[in-house]
């Protein structure tokens, strides 16, 4: 992308929202384009407390642009340049962030070490595990792994629900399958057999800092009565 980017110059805009702390080859998410959003959502690994994000950059050009889109076009004073809107982020959001953003490797931390944990409680059961790639580092905002089939998926979903962890599949329906963009492609929608795959046999388990090692074990357990044995990895 970086190369075909810059034949034609053009900016790469990362999508790193859910990708805070998270490295490859030690470069983070988010620093290898021109500009790197990321969200403050708060079920991502840090919070403003509510709705929000923030955007990172080294061009200062760029940097001058998004203050001015934020702030109805201005820099300084009252002074329009470029179209803008109000996108501010109330005051009170941004000190929660920076002080959430001091305890970043805590959490990172603490998500690592749920994540390896969980890996371990669940060797052997018929469930693929998440794996890093080589160079990875990743922050663990979500533990997903993948069920057999999707009778499996619901059914681990319903039982971990049940039993009051906050176990979910994110995204049963994919982009293509939305009736919106179905409609606005004006052409049928394509059969995209591994997005459907994943759809309908992921799930994502809980391993956010306030997740226990009691709590790993009893996810662990209940995976295992509904999927069984099998050691897919």
């Amino acid at each position: 992308i970086a190369e075909a980017a810059k034949r034609q110059g053009a900016r790469i805009i990362e999508d790193a929202a859910q990708a805070l702390g998270s490295t490859l080859d030690g470069r983070h998410a988010g620093t290898m384009g021109d500009v790197g959003c990321f969200s403050l959502y708060p079920a991502k690994v840090m919070t403003s407390g509510g709705e929000g994000g923030f955007a990172a950059t080294d061009r200062p050009r760029l940097r001058d642009r998004m203050r001015m889109a934020r702030n109805h076009g201005m820099l300084r004073g009252h002074d329009a340049r470029i179209f803008g809107l109000n996108l501010r982020m109330p005051e009170m959001a941004a000190a929660i962030g920076r002080a959430q953003l001091a305890k970043l490797p805590r959490f990172l931390k603490a998500r690592r070490r749920n994540a390896e944990a969980l890996s371990g409680l669940l060797a052997g059961a018929d469930v693929r595990l998440p794996s890093p790639r080589p160079g990875e580092d990743v922050n663990w905002y979500l533990y997903t792994v993948t069920a057999a089939n999707g009778r499996i998926r619901d059914a681990l979903v319903q039982r971990l629900n049940a039993a009051g962890i906050g176990a979910a599949a994110y995204y049963p329906v994919p982009v293509h399958g939305m009736p919106y963009y179905d409609t606005a492609s004006r052409r049928p929608a394509r059969t995209l057999t591994a997005t459907l795959r994943a759809a309908r046999r992921v799930l994502s388990l809980p391993v956010h800092p306030g997740v226990a090692v009691d709590d790993l074990r009893r996810m662990a357990r209940i995976v295992r009565s509904v999927a069984g044995k099998g050691g897919r990895r």
